[in-house]
C-alpha cells in the first residue's frame, strides 16, 4: 500500500515540516521513492533529515541514502 502510506507521509510533512515526527515521514518518503525507483524524488525526501533535523536518529541513515542514490547517479 505504498500509495497510501506515500500521501499519509506527503500529508504529515506538508502540516508539520518540523514537527517531531516529521524526519520519520521525510525518511519514509525516501524509501517510499527509491523502492518505487523514483531516485531524485526520494533524494528530495532524504534530503531535509540531514539538513532540518541533523541530531535526528534517522539523519545518519538518510545521509548514507543520499550517498547511495549519489553512487547510482553516477553509475
Amino acid at each position: 500500500k505504498y500509495s497510501a502510506a506515500k500521501s499519509a507521509f506527503e500529508e504529515l510533512v506538508q502540516k508539520y515540516p518540523y514537527g517531531q515526527y516529521a524526519p520519520n515521514g521525510y525518511y519514509w518518503l525516501g524509501e517510499i521513492h527509491m523502492t518505487q525507483h523514483n531516485l531524485a524524488q526520494a533524494e528530495e525526501a532524504f534530503r531535509p533529515v540531514v539538513e532540518k533535523f541533523p541530531s535526528h536518529s534517522k539523519a545518519p541513515d538518510a545521509l548514507l541514502k543520499l550517498g547511495v542514490l549519489a553512487l547510482d547517479k553516477k553509475s
